[in-house]
């Protein structure tokens, strides 16, 4: 016999309309363990005070969505808790780094615009029990003078959850690489435009802007507006001191929109200037307002600076800036130079006696006026430099947009700007994404799409300025200085350590002590110290049949006390290192579907 059909607000047979749940119902003592049931019966929860939402359809489909769990032993619990998570119990959550985790919107964010009002939260047994009651109906059995078993609502313990929790195998849960602000590029070359989890970068879009649908082959129209809105309106009042750092901004302004294409990791960001007031913070605040930025003070102590990257990778910032470089510092630390070259960060955590290996997927960037560098951080980065050519750059007039800062703070214009930008990466992908010829140690996978890309759009100068990185390079300066002088002193000439020390030392004569023959530029220690023949050897041992400055350092051996020798030479013009890919105005493209 077939069911008559139900009216609209009647209750199905069997199924009680929900009553208001007594408060020591609600707050039942902690049991442990449980077993996942199918969800039948009578639920106990309040009753909605809007009878509207409280129809019998609506509380079907809320039985549909949360999983009943019956708590009835801890060992079941930990086992049965684990399979309801698995089988989807929570929504929104992901498995990072072996850890579970939830996508979460920080309520009263301090600076919403910077693109971090989302975050991701690992999981703690409190917050697993606060989502389990949001979620699922957890319940324990109770028996009754009659006989019957009743169910009361209640909790997982939190020794049960920090158990569950402790399971680093989560198979059935997505893996999440990290949050994005703004549409990227999928490494089929289709643009994620959608908002929520995306399977094939693993990246979950909360968008902040509303953006237009991006064409998959865009017009010659959609190209000129594009180019036009980025090159001839915002940038173009940008003082830049030459097409190469207008073009390596650029480079980096789409770096975070095309490195789920590209892969591989991204360099260091410098915008340095001349002058204050140049334009350092406007550059800064595109991409913050496109993609989202973290800004931390720039520290010179090494230590510091490794906590202020744990810390930024640990939060959901794209892009981190180091803002503001001391004119008597150096952008030079081993963290650095270690965070720049790897995928991923190792570090102990904050207070905590755990270590933590956090993934390196941002854009760094550092601002500064005149910056210079040490180690091999030069090499690592792309140079943009400003330059007015004038005293006051902060009080110039005549702009194409007379306040680009409130441009930029302006959604529409924001979204403008990024759909521009995306549709000359689809543009640039549809044509094959062509790369350019350029080598760039770690980032060379970088170098040859980003020049391909560049040159796609006819965009000229691409990392054309690394000889002004060397320039700005304060150990390379150092030692470029102390060989020409060397070479001036001796040529050639093979001297050990003790006497290129002793030939620092100035003759005395019947007037003084005498001139420095050196003029000022021998090596030292930190302190400024003179250095012993030790020290200076272990120093130039370390840059043995290195080039710099034109030179090349040799060790042609040992003297007859077994004293070790050191010379130099000119270093021969050679077309494989220094001269591939320097950024010609025109670099040889090739035809590539797919990033290498």
């Amino acid at each position: 016999m077939t069911a008559a059909p139900r009216r609209p607000g009647e209750w199905p047979a069997g199924v009680q309309r929900p009553r208001a749940v007594p408060a020591p119902a609600q707050l039942a003592a902690e049991t442990h363990g449980g077993t996942v049931l199918p969800l039948t019966g009578p639920l106990y929860r309040p009753e909605p005070v809007d009878d509207e939402f409280t129809t019998p359809e609506a509380v079907e489909e809320q039985a549909v969505d949360r999983q009943r769990i019956i708590i009835d032993s801890e060992p079941g619990g930990i086992v049965n808790v684990a399979e309801a998570i698995e089988s989807g119990a929570l929504p929104e959550t992901y498995v990072r780094q072996g850890a579970l985790v939830q996508v979460a919107q920080v309520a009263g964010a301090i600076n919403p615009e910077q693109g971090v009002d989302h975050e991701i939260r690992t999981l703690t047994p409190d917050s697993m029990r606060f989502l389990l009651a949001q979620h699922a109906d957890v319940v324990a059995p109770r028996g009754s003078k009659d006989g019957e078993v009743r169910y009361v609502a209640t909790s997982p313990s939190v020794s049960v959850c920090r158990a569950v929790l402790s399971n680093g195998a989560w198979t059935s849960i997505p893996a999440l690489a990290n949050l994005v602000f703004a549409p990227v590029i999928r490494p089929d070359g289709t643009v994620l435009q959608k908002p929520g989890y995306d399977p094939s970068t693993r990246l979950y879009y909360v968008p902040r802007l509303r953006i237009a649908p991006v064409p998959d082959r865009p017009t010659g129209r959609d190209i000129a507006e594009a180019l036009d809105l980025l090159l001839g309106q915002v940038l173009a009042d940008i003082p830049w001191d030459s097409d190469a750092d207008r073009a390596n901004y650029v480079g980096l302004l789409v770096s975070l929109m095309l490195r789920p294409y590209i892969g591989g990791l991204l360099p260091f960001g410098a915008f340095s200037a001349t002058e204050r007031g140049s334009g350092k913070t406007l550059l800064t605040d595109a991409i913050k307002h496109l993609y989202g930025a973290g800004v931390r003070a720039w520290v010179s102590d090494d230590d510091e600076l490794r906590k202020s990257i744990t810390a930024a990778l640990m939060g959901s910032s794209p892009a981190i800036v180091f803002d503001n470089v001391g004119e008597h510092d150096n952008v030079s630390a081993p963290s650095l130079a270690k965070l720049l070259t790897n995928a991923t960060w190792d570090d102990r955590m904050l207070g905590r006696n755990t270590n933590v290996s956090l993934i390196n997927d941002r854009l760094w960037l550092v601002t500064g006026n005149n910056i210079r560098f040490g180690g091999d951080i030069a090499q690592r980065t792309a140079l943009v430099r400003l330059n007015a050519r004038c005293a006051r750059p902060d009080l110039r007039t005549g702009f194409r947009i007379p306040d680009l800062f409130a441009w930029l703070e302006n959604q529409t214009n924001q979204a403008a700007l990024m759909r521009a930008l995306l549709i000359l990466c689809r543009d640039w992908i549809a044509a094959g994404a062509p790369q350019a010829d350029f080598q760039m140690r770690n980032f060379s996978r970088w170098a040859r799409n980003i020049g391909g890309f560049l040159a796609h759009h006819d965009i000229r100068g691409f990392l054309d300025n690394r000889d002004r990185l060397e320039e700005q390079d304060e150990e390379q300066t150092t030692w470029a200085t102390f060989y020409a002088q060397w070479w001036e002193l001796h040529t050639s000439t093979a001297m050990t350590t003790a006497e290129l020390i002793k030939s620092s030392r100035p003759e005395p004569s019947a007037f003084g002590p005498g001139e420095d023959p050196w003029n000022g530029v021998f090596l030292a220690r930190s302190d400024g110290k003179p250095l012993s023949a030790v020290s200076l050897g272990k120093m130039l041992a370390t840059r043995e049949d290195r080039h710099i400055g034109g030179f090349t350092l040799t060790n042609p051996g040992r003297n007859r006390v077994g004293a070790r020798l050191w010379s130099l030479r000119r270093a021969a013009e050679s077309t494989a290192e220094g001269t591939q890919g320097t950024g010609s105005a025109s670099p040889a493209l090739s035809a590539s579907p797919a990033p290498p």
